[in-house]
Parts: structure tokens; sequence; C-alpha cells
């Protein structure tokens, strides 16, 4: 150890520093102890329990990783196909209108599971969050038939969002400038 410092010192004295000279030697160290494992259940807390009993019967995958994973796709799915459908016309947009007929209610459902899951537990009432994600269930699948009939028996979802911004139709705007001269 005193002969590698000597050297370094008179390595630096001479501007000539090389990764030999500058290394330190290894210093023994103990070999670790070897632990018993411990063993644990694999959730802990009432959200990992409650979401393992989870009573969502649309959307039954538990990896909060593929979750957020599906909900960002479908975040990325309606970022290109909503501005496609409301500039697209004709067959484009019939095709758009099908697929928000799937990825609205899937969008909507998987952020309102992350809620259900991590803001109602069951510790008071045990079968809160079930029927919660239970009811969730039932209005998405009431959201997409929703969405399916405005598609297949009306003018489409597209349309219906473009009908908000529209011009009134000929006999109301005469009807209001009627009451305007009265």
């Amino acid at each position: 150890l005193a002969a590698s410092r000597a050297a370094a010192r008179a390595g630096a004295r001479h501007g000539v520093l090389t990764q030999r000279v500058l290394a330190r030697p290894a210093r023994a160290v103990a070999a670790p102890r070897r632990v018993a494992a411990v063993v644990r259940p694999k959730s802990t807390g009432a959200a990992a329990e409650s979401q393992q009993a989870s009573g969502d019967w649309l959307f039954p995958i538990k990896r909060a990783s593929t979750t957020k994973q599906i909900w960002h796709y479908t975040q990325y799915g309606l970022a290109g196909i909503i501005p496609v459908a409301l500039l697209g016309g004709g067959a484009v947009t019939t095709a758009c209108d099908y697929a928000m007929a799937v990825i609205l209610p899937l969008h909507f459902h998987i952020g309102m599971r992350s809620v259900i899951v991590d803001y109602v537990h069951g510790l008071k009432f045990p079968g809160l969050q079930r029927g919660a994600l239970a009811a969730l269930g039932v209005v998405t699948t009431l959201c997409f038939l929703g969405i399916v009939k405005l598609n297949v028996s009306d003018v489409g979802l597209t349309r219906a969002v473009k009908g908000f911004w529209a011009a009134p139709p000929a006999k109301a705007a005469e009807a209001i400038e009627d009451k305007k001269d009265e």
C-alpha cells in the first residue's frame, strides 16, 4: 500500500498518472450471511385485496400496468380517430364512428375502474367495491349500445356532435326572426 502511494506521488510530480498507479488495493470483505426467506402473502393492503376479488366482469384484467397500457392505447387511438372523423366524410366517418363506439366506452370504463379501485374500499361494506364495478360494467355496456344505436339507426356519432355547432334549420331561423319582430 505504501509503495503504491509513493509511486502515485512520484507519477503526479512528473505529470504521469496511470490507472494502475491510482488503483487502490481491494479490502477483504466478509461474505454475506444467508438469511432465511420470509414468506409473505402476495398482496398487502385493502386496495390490493379488493382488486384481486374484484367484480369487474367486463374488464377482468388485474395487472395495473396492462390496464394502464390499454388505457393509453385507447387515448392515442381517440386522438387519431376524432380529427379524421370530423374532417373526413362518407365511409371514413362511418368507420370512425364504429371504432369510437368501441374505444370510447372502453376508455371511460378503464378510467372509472381505476377511480373505483383506488377510492371505493370495501372495509366497512365488503361488497361495495364489487357492486360499484358491476354497476360500472352495466353503464359501460349501455353506453356502447347507445352509441351503436346512434350509428345504426340515426345520423351517427360524428354528425350528431357536428350538429351541436350547426346553424339552426331555416324554419327555426324564421321563427326566431318572427319573435324578434313582435
